[in-house]
């Protein structure tokens, strides 16, 4: 965002484009978790950027929007590649749903263990730095295996809160916890917008 000409809209959907297709309100009172991997240091300011690139309402630990929660309670070490699917994750949540509370929650590294444990500070939020989260957002899965029907209750049979993750990359591929019985899981998505689309029921 920073290499763009100011005033030049990057190529790709705007959030006003992801909010038509999917009839979404502009959205509020609803807190959206982020689970992912290592620290991400300059995740505010990106945030920032991306929601002045489209108009979108300040978003800032300031004034109550977003927050940076470690897990463990120390800041994990910094890792590139999923400080960006973070950023992702983000500028998801904030094109989809611009007034959401979005909490970044990071866990100490990308073991399953890890994971499972910021799952678990996401949903039953921080004292006095973030509340429970009704919505959980997940951007990695594992390989299956026999033992993940058996801890799934644990940590996603929750009534009332939404679970999401990834499917994976690459097509063919059965992910968990995206195959978990409690747990929607997504996929990659192509829209394209045609002149004249057909008006619903």
């Amino acid at each position: 965002m920073r290499n763009l000409t100011p005033g030049v809209t990057p190529p790709g959907l705007t959030p006003n484009d992801i909010r038509r297709a999917y009839q979404l309100p502009f959205g509020g009172g609803r807190t959206v978790a982020i689970v992912s991997a290592f620290h991400y240091p300059t995740a505010e300011a990106d945030i920032a950027e991306y929601r002045r690139q489209y108009n979108l309402p300040p978003c800032t630990t300031a004034n109550g929007c977003f927050d940076q929660v470690y897990a463990t309670g120390s800041q994990p070490p910094v890792d590139a590649g999923w400080a960006l699917e973070s950023a992702i994750d983000i500028e998801a949540v904030s094109a989809s749903c611009p007034r959401c509370h979005i909490v970044l929650v990071e866990d100490a590294s990308d073991g399953i263990g890890d994971l499972l444990n910021a799952v678990t500070v996401a949903r039953t939020g921080v004292p006095s730095v973030s509340p429970p989260a009704k919505f959980i957002s997940m951007s990695w899965g594992d390989g299956e295996n026999d033992i993940q029907p058996v801890i799934d209750p644990t940590y996603f049979d929750f009534p009332g809160i939404a679970f999401v993750a990834s499917s994976g990359n690459t097509g063919g591929v059965v992910n968990w916890p995206a195959l978990s019985t409690f747990v929607t899981a997504v996929g990659g998505t192509r829209l394209t917008e045609v002149p004249n689309p057909v008006p619903g029921p």
